[in-house]
């Protein structure tokens, strides 16, 4: 859910470089659910990919597009291809996935945190709160790498007193998400524990979807120190895929392995190509046979897509596309305010100007100048994201002529202590309920 690590600064966004590369992006950003989501559950998930997708046809109508997903998001994508392939929706031109599995016979670390018994545990607690917690979700992947995601910041902070300064992975791994109580459960009990999508048992629709029926080629990256992701599980897209599949092996973990640009000289990577009429490789076999590369498989990927994409896009500096999609508003960008117990109505920021309006509560003028509000802010809270501050610079040089959002991202401060969210939430913010503001 948390899209953005894609595209965390200028520096290392895959999104910036495939632009410059003269690709056109679409992002789907998903809600952080509240205990109001509790019902949604796969099939919710899946129909929104749908629409995502309507919604770039319409802004893009009469052409084929290559979906992209990361992690949990790439099985997701897995199953809605798989339905696309069933039904004949033939819009897709390639399919990229990262770090992501589709078979989870064994899924590595992750197995230790889910059993028959575990899943029950967590459905009686995420039934109490509605979905699972953030720090329930993300004391599970800490502990599979206690060493360097626990025991090592109590050793340098507390012990010797070194606080560790924030870069922007480190913000984004801290911005903690939650998931709805039907859509982890379903996909605890069908996806992880029955492996019902690898089997061909997973319905969509009320009909069974088959990874088999997925025709068009696909560009798949693992990573060798994946504490979520095995390699060796996600390579078993090929035991499964009836169709062309560029795999790569790249060195680092997790995230670190995917944020992963170009300039890094540690950096290296495999890759080969198995035609669809080939006979399957082991992933040992397949990493003796495959040619090892120095650097970004950045550049690989886009190799790749340049192969079976058409002609390139020329970015305009500040030009805006005006394009109205039915079901999304037309507007260059949308505040959402988060409220303890109601919903509110996002409206347009412009000029420094937020107007809020919600049922419970009154609409509210706020005036906040950026670069200087936040610049206090990031002096008050030493944990803040002092990345965004400079990414709001970098945008105000590049665009001059395009209003700037006046505010930022504090998904992750009301998990903070009350002291340290007096300072990462405004007061003026705060009297008003809201415990989440974004752009």
């Amino acid at each position: 859910m948390k899209y953005y690590i894609l595209d965390l600064s200028p520096h290392n966004s895959l999104v910036k470089y495939l632009v410059d590369q003269g690709f056109r992006i679409f992002i789907a950003s998903w809600r952080n659910p509240t205990a109001e989501d509790r019902d949604m559950g796969m099939a919710d998930y899946l129909d929104a990919v749908g629409e995502a997708m309507d919604a770039v046809g319409e802004i893009v109508p009469d052409q084929k597009f290559t979906p992209s997903a990361i992690a949990w998001g790439g099985t997701l994508l897995a199953a809605k291809a798989a339905q696309m392939a069933r039904d004949g929706d033939d819009r897709l031109a390639t399919l990229t996935r990262f770090a992501t599995q589709t078979d989870f016979e064994d899924p590595g670390e992750l197995q230790l945190f889910v059993s028959e018994s575990e899943v029950s545990y967590l459905e009686n607690m995420m039934w109490d709160q509605g979905y699972l917690d953030t720090k329930q979700m993300a004391g599970a992947f800490q502990l599979l790498r206690s060493s360097d995601l626990i025991w090592s910041h109590c050793v340098h902070e507390y012990l010797m007193g070194r606080r560790q300064e924030m870069f922007d992975l480190m913000a984004w791994n801290a911005d903690a998400t939650r998931m709805p109580y039907k859509l982890h459960s379903e996909y605890l009990r069908h996806i992880f524990l029955n492996n019902e999508l690898a089997e061909g048992q997973y319905r969509v629709g009320g009909k069974p979807v088959a990874i088999s029926d997925i025709d068009v080629p696909v560009f798949c990256v693992s990573t060798t120190s994946d504490h979520v992701a095995s390699s060796r599980s996600v390579y078993k897209l090929h035991l499964l895929a009836d169709t062309d599949v560029t795999f790569v092996l790249a060195s680092g973990g997790h995230n670190a392995g995917i944020v992963s640009e170009p300039g890094h000289e540690s950096r290296t990577y495999r890759i080969r190509t198995t035609r669809e009429d080939k006979s399957f490789l082991g992933p040992d076999v397949w990493c003796a046979a495959s040619r090892k590369h120095n650097g970004s498989w950045w550049s690989a990927m886009v190799t790749w897509l340049s192969e079976r994409s058409g002609d390139p896009v020329q970015v305009g500096g500040t030009a805006i596309a005006e394009v109205t999609v039915a079901h999304l508003e037309n507007a260059t960008c949308t505040v959402i305010l988060e409220c303890c117990g109601s919903n509110t109505d996002g409206r347009r920021v412009c000029d420094g100007w937020i107007k809020v309006t919600a049922p419970d509560i009154e609409a509210v003028n706020i005036l906040v100048r950026t670069l200087d509000y936040l610049a206090a802010l990031s002096l008050l809270a030493p944990r803040h994201q002092p990345h965004n501050l400079a990414a709001i610079r970098s945008l105000s040089k590049q665009f001059p002529n395009v209003p700037q959002i006046d505010c930022f991202d504090t998904s992750f401060h009301h998990s903070l202590d009350e002291n340290d969210r007096i300072f990462a939430l405004p007061k003026n913010l705060k009297d008003q309920g809201i415990i989440r503001y974004g752009f």
